[in-house]
């Protein structure tokens, strides 16, 4: 009886001083801190199964190599049970820069693990030229879709329009616009097209003559939703000219700006003369103008 009592102290004794999971915060930034430089196989090992499947997804598309947000990772607040048992969920809330989203973790077997949800793939931040990314999208729109939609991304390069949410994708190499003009001088019922001509800084551009403009004109517009005052009061618009006229130039363009936002929406139907890429909580990363 007594030695038995005295193994039950022991491991009583032991069990008090056992050491206590990691947080949920720590989980997290250990996380994030792998994801940055790589590590994707230790990555995984934070992470519930469903979440895997995700990160492997993720991985796939390069949207670790291409992730530019590797800013210092603060965590803002958790939301955990005092006393959290197997199954219990946490959210921890983070801010990197300017950006902020948060990760959801459950318990499992008294380790904390990240679960699946829509933000693993907000974390990362994808960079591509924007003559580059309408590429892509233009080659397999659904499956585009399939793969980026919900994820965040850096777009640089594109002539902003006449408002201060419509911008045209263009390469700084080939002074090309995504967009081309018909040249043919009447339409299905014989009457006379008014082309839309472009200019940036009142000086030629080249057009994509790869992009159908059988009838008028054809282009792709990224769509920027949610900029707020101070990124607007950046901006110069493009400037009409000239509407009625076939021969002068009609729109130039006063800006080339990039831009941060999270892709919400495609419309590349084979029937849309002017296609369209739409983002939410976009943010000006970069103006030029002259």
């Amino acid at each position: 009886m007594r030695n038995s009592l005295c193994l039950f102290i022991v491991v009583l004794f032991f069990s008090s001083c056992a050491t206590p999971p990691p947080p949920p915060e720590q989980i997290v930034s250990d996380y994030y801190g792998k994801i940055i430089i790589n590590d994707i196989e230790n990555a995984k090992k934070l992470c519930q199964p469903s979440a895997i499947e995700e990160v492997d997804r993720l991985n796939e598309i390069e949207a670790f190599t291409r992730n530019i947000n590797k800013g210092k990772l603060e965590i803002m607040e958790v939301i955990v049970s005092p006393k959290p048992m197997v199954g219990d969920t946490a959210i921890v809330n983070y801010k990197i820069d300017n950006y902020k989203n948060f990760l959801t973790l459950i318990l499992d077997k008294e380790e904390w693990k990240i679960a699946m949800s829509d933000e693993l793939k907000q974390l990362q931040i994808l960079e591509f030229r924007s003559f580059d990314l309408t590429n892509i999208c233009v080659e397999n729109p659904n499956v585009f879709w399939e793969k980026y939609n919900g994820i965040y991304f850096n777009v640089l390069n594109l002539c902003l329009g006449e408002d201060s949410y419509n911008a045209i994708p263009y390469s700084v190499d080939n002074n090309m616009i995504y967009a081309n003009v018909s040249k043919s001088e009447n339409d299905l019922y014989g009457l006379p097209i008014i082309r839309r001509f472009y200019t940036l800084f009142n000086k030629k551009i080249s057009y994509n003559s790869a992009l159908s403009a059988e009838y008028g004109s054809a282009k792709v517009d990224y769509n920027l939703k949610n900029l707020n005052a101070s990124d607007k009061s950046k901006l110069k618009l493009a400037k009409l000219t000239n509407p009625y006229s076939l021969d002068d130039p009609k729109i130039n363009f006063n800006n080339i700006i990039s831009f941060r936002g999270k892709l919400n929406g495609i419309d590349f139907r084979d029937s849309q003369i002017n296609k369209k890429m739409t983002f939410k909580k976009c943010s000006i990363t970069e103006v030029l103008n002259k």
